[in-house]
């Protein structure tokens, strides 16, 4: 948050005016992953079975808006729902876009299934193509498949199915879905990882394709008014492939 991703060379503009975030501590211009990753979130509220949290982001020259962010984790049975919240507390409308990347363990036996018409193409950088939109046929079902780095889009229902070879996992997402490059599964396979590579995969929720900062065409659909909230939920339920539910 409050955007998925990257965006390229880490240069965007809003309303007319151009933003930089310059380069990272690696020297990369890619500005991954939004300004609340890997930052101390405050905790609002918790209980046995869910927590609350809460961090505000912006305030900078990239990023001048300032935008309250509150998610919730809650388990209730076979069922974990996370609940993402979005306000822009400034006094203009803030460029956002919320996501959420979860990671499924695997023994490297797997299968995902999507509601897509539609995958996103990219470059070497991983930044969409000018021209990005492919289709392909519904459902896209990946399996075992290794050095998957691709978003999905075009959706036709907001529910994937994962198997890790153990669990069948229903993920079921509720947010922007009303074109092409609005409502994404991303899908990850994590060759790359330091830590457990090709051990999990990852199946991402978003709002957006990568880049959407860049891209006219959402402009109007990443816009957040002064003093307006958005929510971002997904829902994970779990059973056995027998259909029992999972305890």
């Amino acid at each position: 948050m409050p955007w998925s991703n990257r965006i390229q060379d880490a240069r965007y503009s809003f309303d007319g005016v151009e933003y930089d975030f310059g380069p990272d501590e690696y020297g990369m211009r890619s500005a991954l992953h939004g300004l609340a990753y890997m930052r101390d979130w405050e905790i609002l509220h918790f209980t046995d079975s869910s927590v609350t949290l809460a961090i505000t982001v912006g305030g900078i020259d990239a990023y001048p808006f300032r935008i309250a962010l509150k998610v919730t984790y809650r388990l209730d049975g076979p069922n974990l729902f996370m609940e993402m919240e979005a306000t822009n507390q400034g006094e203009k409308a803030a460029p956002v876009g919320m996501g959420w990347h979860p990671y499924f363990a695997h023994e490297g036996d797997w299968t995902v299934t999507l509601p897509a018409r539609q995958k996103v193409l990219v470059d070497e950088q991983l930044n969409p193509l000018p021209e990005p939109f492919v289709e392909v046929e519904e459902p896209v079902v990946l399996h075992s498949a290794e050095n998957v780095d691709t978003a999905y889009t075009a959706l036709s229902s907001n529910t994937a199915k994962i198997n890790n070879g153990t669990y069948d996992i229903e993920m079921t997402y509720t947010g922007l879905r009303q074109q092409a490059g609005v409502g994404v599964f991303h899908v990850y396979t994590g060759e790359g990882m330091s830590v457990r590579p090709g051990q999990s995969v990852a199946v991402e929720p978003c709002e957006f394709i990568a880049d959407a900062y860049n891209r006219p065409e959402l402009a109007e659909a990443l816009r957040l008014e002064p003093a307006h909230s958005r929510m971002f939920t997904v829902q994970l339920t779990v059973s056995a492939p027998s259909g029992e539910v999972a305890r």
